[in-house]
Parts: C-alpha cells; sequence; structure tokens
C-alpha cells in the first residue's frame, strides 16, 4: 500500500509538523491503492565489440530500450549500466559482470532480447530453463506486460 500524508491539525503545530510530522498528535494518514505493480524485464542484446565505439553503441541501444520500458510502465534491469562500474573498478573480467547479472535475470518475469549474442544466448537459455517468456519484440512484450494477446 501507498500512504500519503495528509496534515489535519486542529491546534497550531507549525514546530512539531516541521520537525517530525509524526510527532504531532493531529497528524493522520489515508491509505491510498498503491500503484499497478511495474513488471521486471531483463534487457539482454550484445555489449561486447571490437571497438570502443561499438561499445558504446551497444551501450546506447540498452539505454533506449530502458527508457522505452520504464516510459511503458515496466521496471528494466539493463545490464549495461554496468560500465559505471567499470569505469570506477577497472580490474573485473567478464564473468565478473555476467554472474551478478545472471542473478537479476533468474528473478525477471520477462526478457527483452534488443540482438542474439553468445551472452545473450546464454540469458535467454537460462531464462528459458527458468519459463521466463523471452521477448525479441517490443510491442509483444507490451502487451505480455498489459496482460493482452499480441496482435496478429
Amino acid at each position: 500500500m501507498t500512504h500519503h500524508y495528509l496534515h489535519d491539525c486542529t491546534h497550531e503545530c507549525a514546530d512539531c509538523f516541521k520537525a517530525d510530522p509524526v510527532l504531532c498528535p493531529d497528524f493522520a494518514y489515508m491509505t491510498q491503492p498503491a500503484a499497478p505493480r511495474r513488471r521486471r524485464v531483463y534487457i539482454a542484446g550484445p555489449l561486447s565489440s571490437p571497438t570502443c565505439t561499438g561499445y558504446l553503441q551497444n551501450v546506447h541501444r540498452f539505454v533506449v530500450a530502458d527508457r522505452m520500458l520504464r516510459t511503458n510502465g515496466l521496471a528494466p534491469y539493463n545490464p549495461a549500466l554496468d560500465l559505471l562500474t567499470g569505469i570506477l573498478d577497472g580490474t573485473f573480467e567478464y564473468e565478473d559482470y555476467f554472474a551478478p547479472n545472471m542473478a537479476w535475470l533468474e528473478a525477471a518475469e520477462a526478457v527483452y532480447l534488443l540482438d542474439p549474442s553468445p551472452g545473450a544466448d546464454r540469458e535467454c537459455a537460462r531464462a528459458v530453463e527458468l519459463g521466463i517468456p523471452v521477448f525479441g519484440n517490443l510491442n509483444a512484450l507490451l502487451c505480455w506486460a498489459r496482460g493482452e494477446d499480441p496482435p496478429a
């Protein structure tokens, strides 16, 4: 449940409210229904590239996909953001990134596959083992998330 706080004082309590609204004797809250739960979607696709430019273009594709999923009410997990960890640490090897991401994939409710790659193929194979649906089409994924049949 989401709590929305409503301050309904019958006395002047600016001091107690500013310090801590819960301490006000007339402070009340009302509960409103929570927004629909966002479905967890793991983004899979090629990240590795023989060139730095290619890698950054792949990261860009993941970020664009992440934004599309978020703006459509989903909760994406974007493994391309490991770029930031790599910048801060710089000593991790491929599997040091891949293994923790697989734990997030296992918690996902769906996988959005941008394009095949050796890593994405491993991720999708694991998703299939776990019964997690894999979508290569954004419209089909969005229909699934809304509980609708995909267009024919």
